[in-house]
């Protein structure tokens, strides 16, 4: 019974650990947390730490491309 019960606990810390992927504590140490604390304390832990910066591309629409073309010719 106790080696099923560790089983699922491995289980469910794996699945909350995956929360962790993008945030600034990472998959290894979301696990550490959810496996050592339990999943719920490691869930909050978690959901505390910060999101990984998001970069964003300024993309310009065809029409835009189109101007610049425009600009460059003449």
């Amino acid at each position: 019974m106790q080696v099923f019960l560790l089983f699922c606990n491995i289980g469910i810390s794996l699945l909350v650990a995956m929360l962790g992927k993008k945030r600034n504590i990472g998959y290894g140490w979301s696990f550490v947390f959810c496996f050592l604390l339990g999943p719920l304390i490691g869930l909050i832990i978690i959901l505390c730490s910060k999101k990984k910066d998001v970069y964003f591309v300024d993309v310009q629409t065809n029409d835009d491309l189109a101007a610049i073309k425009k600009e460059d010719q003449l």
